[in-house]
Protein backbone atom coordinates (compact mmCIF):
# COMPACT_ATOMS: atom_id res chain seq x y z
CA UNK A 1 0.00 0.00 0.00
CA UNK A 2 2.80 2.38 0.87
CA UNK A 3 4.39 1.77 -2.54
CA UNK A 4 1.11 2.59 -4.33
CA UNK A 5 0.77 5.85 -2.41
CA UNK A 6 4.36 6.86 -3.25
CA UNK A 7 3.87 6.08 -6.93
CA UNK A 8 0.65 8.10 -7.01
CA UNK A 9 2.35 11.01 -5.25
CA UNK A 10 5.19 10.92 -7.80
CA UNK A 11 2.89 11.03 -10.83
CA UNK A 12 0.66 13.68 -9.28
CA UNK A 13 3.66 15.91 -8.59
CA UNK A 14 4.72 15.66 -12.24
CA UNK A 15 1.23 16.53 -13.36
CA UNK A 16 0.98 19.54 -11.04
CA UNK A 17 4.40 20.81 -12.15
CA UNK A 18 3.29 20.71 -15.79
CA UNK A 19 0.03 22.50 -14.99
CA UNK A 20 1.92 25.24 -13.13
CA UNK A 21 4.39 25.67 -15.99
CA UNK A 22 1.65 25.85 -18.61
CA UNK A 23 -0.29 28.40 -16.55
CA UNK A 24 2.72 30.70 -16.87
CA UNK A 25 2.45 30.43 -20.67
CA UNK A 26 -1.33 30.72 -20.72
CA UNK A 27 -1.22 34.01 -18.87
CA UNK A 28 0.00 35.84 -21.98
CA UNK A 29 -0.39 33.34 -24.83
CA UNK A 30 -3.86 32.02 -23.89
CA UNK A 31 -5.08 28.46 -23.78
CA UNK A 32 -3.11 26.24 -26.18
CA UNK A 33 -1.12 29.30 -27.31
CA UNK A 34 -3.92 30.73 -29.44
CA UNK A 35 -3.66 34.34 -28.26
CA UNK A 36 -1.12 36.93 -29.39
CA UNK A 37 0.85 37.79 -26.26
CA UNK A 38 0.67 41.51 -25.56
CA UNK A 39 -1.44 41.71 -28.71
CA UNK A 40 1.56 41.35 -30.99
CA UNK A 41 3.41 38.03 -30.70
CA UNK A 42 3.06 35.08 -33.04
CA UNK A 43 0.45 32.46 -32.16
CA UNK A 44 2.66 29.86 -30.51
CA UNK A 45 -0.17 27.36 -30.81
CA UNK A 46 0.47 27.36 -34.57
CA UNK A 47 4.19 26.61 -34.15
CA UNK A 48 5.64 23.12 -34.49
CA UNK A 49 6.85 21.34 -31.37
CA UNK A 50 10.42 21.61 -32.69
CA UNK A 51 10.11 25.38 -33.23
CA UNK A 52 8.79 25.85 -29.69
CA UNK A 53 11.68 23.86 -28.22
CA UNK A 54 14.17 25.86 -30.31
CA UNK A 55 12.60 29.20 -29.32
CA UNK A 56 12.50 28.35 -25.59
CA UNK A 57 16.14 27.25 -25.66
CA UNK A 58 17.08 30.45 -27.50
CA UNK A 59 15.26 32.60 -24.93
CA UNK A 60 16.87 30.61 -22.11
CA UNK A 61 20.43 31.01 -23.41
CA UNK A 62 19.91 34.63 -24.49
CA UNK A 63 20.35 34.17 -28.25
CA UNK A 64 16.74 34.91 -29.24
CA UNK A 65 16.33 38.48 -30.45
CA UNK A 66 13.19 40.53 -30.48
CA UNK A 67 11.15 42.92 -28.43
CA UNK A 68 10.00 40.20 -25.99
CA UNK A 69 13.46 38.83 -25.25
CA UNK A 70 13.75 40.32 -21.76
CA UNK A 71 10.24 39.29 -20.72
CA UNK A 72 10.64 35.74 -22.00
CA UNK A 73 14.10 35.27 -20.48
CA UNK A 74 12.52 35.77 -17.06
CA UNK A 75 9.82 33.20 -17.73
CA UNK A 76 12.12 30.50 -19.10
CA UNK A 77 15.01 30.94 -16.68
CA UNK A 78 13.82 28.21 -14.31
CA UNK A 79 12.62 25.74 -16.97
CA UNK A 80 14.50 22.48 -17.30
CA UNK A 81 14.63 20.28 -20.40
CA UNK A 82 11.65 18.26 -19.23
CA UNK A 83 9.58 21.45 -18.78
CA UNK A 84 10.51 22.69 -22.26
CA UNK A 85 9.55 19.40 -23.88
CA UNK A 86 6.27 19.26 -21.92
CA UNK A 87 5.35 22.76 -23.07
CA UNK A 88 6.14 21.91 -26.70
CA UNK A 89 4.16 18.69 -26.52
CA UNK A 90 1.14 20.44 -25.04
CA UNK A 91 1.12 23.58 -27.20
CA UNK A 92 2.90 22.74 -30.46
CA UNK A 93 1.53 21.11 -33.58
Amino acid sequence: MKRVVLICMFFCSISFADVYTLKKCNGCHGDKGMKKALGASVLIGEMSKEDIVFALHAYKNGTKEGSYKTIMMGFVADLNESDIISIAQEIGK
